[in-house]
């Protein structure tokens, strides 16, 4: 489970964690838990070391603008991601 909650002007990012999977993913390694830092994802960048709570990793985090408009490495606006191509058909039964 993801959860991203604002507390005052802060941001706060937790996933789900357990004492048996050892510690905290560290803040470079915590992104991928959030999701992709690609376009259409949540969470632009972990700001902070984790803090555990028992049940949760939860870090500092920026959000990504939720104003549609993507970038490149570049700075220039690149298109949104489109969607993955359907299912490919089966094969057809070779013929008798």
């Amino acid at each position: 489970m993801l959860a991203v909650a604002t507390t005052g002007c802060d941001k706060v990012g937790c996933f789900d964690w357990t004492e048996i999977e050892g510690a905290c993913p560290s803040q470079d390694e915590a992104l991928a838990y959030f999701g992709s830092d690609a376009c259409g994802g949540q969470v632009e960048s972990v700001d902070s070391e984790p803090e555990y709570d028992g049940d949760y990793c939860c870090y500092d985090i920026t959000k990504r603008n939720d104003d549609g408009i993507c970038t490149t490495p570049d700075g220039r606006a690149a298109p949104p991601p489109q969607p993955a191509p359907p299912p490919a058909s089966p094969p057809s039964p070779p013929p008798n």
